[in-house]
């Protein structure tokens, strides 16, 4: 899936919230907040699913997916909520 999304991403644009999607998936925790970095960069709307997607349940512990939460306005939230 990630090659066919790097595929895309190389023909038009691919939010990075897609790829965040994937790489926390890979457990790639470094590479998965690096996009949701791009897409707070980017304004990318996707990021009103943050908060709720289980697909990022996985980043949910780490600061910093907890400092992204309260920079897109979804304020504190427990680990694993």
């Amino acid at each position: 899936m990630l090659d066919k999304v790097n595929t895309l991403a190389s023909r038009g644009y691919v939010a990075p919230f897609w790829h965040s999607i994937l790489y926390a998936g890979l457990g790639d925790v470094d590479a998965a907040i690096g996009h949701l970095e791009r897409s707070y960069a980017s304004s990318d709307v996707w990021l009103v699913w943050l908060n709720t997607d289980p697909r990022l349940d996985t980043l949910r512990a780490d600061p910093r997916f907890q400092q992204l939460l309260r920079r897109v306005g979804f304020g504190v939230q427990a680990a694993g909520a």
